[in-house]
């Protein structure tokens, strides 16, 4: 689970991915799309492509703004925090091969 406060920037989601206990080298080659959806609904709230790097030892690191995030309608209110599915895709630029990651983003509020 990631947890981010609202209107913060860090920290990123940081993401180490193996495939078949491989850790695959995400530096070169990759393009990455992280899309946000709505755990309810099962609506996209946010599809992002840019502040998403990958690294040698299969580390994807994902940066969100504040603003990108409470402009899509991710966001919680006091004592309530709230949870969206999010999506990591890798593309592998060689032959357009795909593989995406799961996971949870808790929102929290903060004043």
């Amino acid at each position: 689970m990631i947890t981010l406060y609202t209107n913060n920037e860090r920290p990123a989601w940081v993401s180490t991915i193996s495939e078949n206990g491989e850790l695959t080298d995400y530096s070169t080659g990759y393009t990455f799309t992280c899309v946000v959806v709505d755990k309810d609904t099962g609506s996209t709230l946010l599809t992002k492509t840019t502040n998403i790097t990958g690294a040698a030892n299969g580390v994807i690191t994902v940066s969100f703004t504040g603003a990108e995030l409470s402009a899509a309608g991710i966001t919680a209110t006091f004592g309530n925090p709230v949870h969206y599915q999010v999506f990591l895709t890798s593309r592998r630029t060689s032959d357009s091969a795909d593989a995406t990651h799961e996971d949870v983003l808790q929102m929290r509020w903060r004043p």
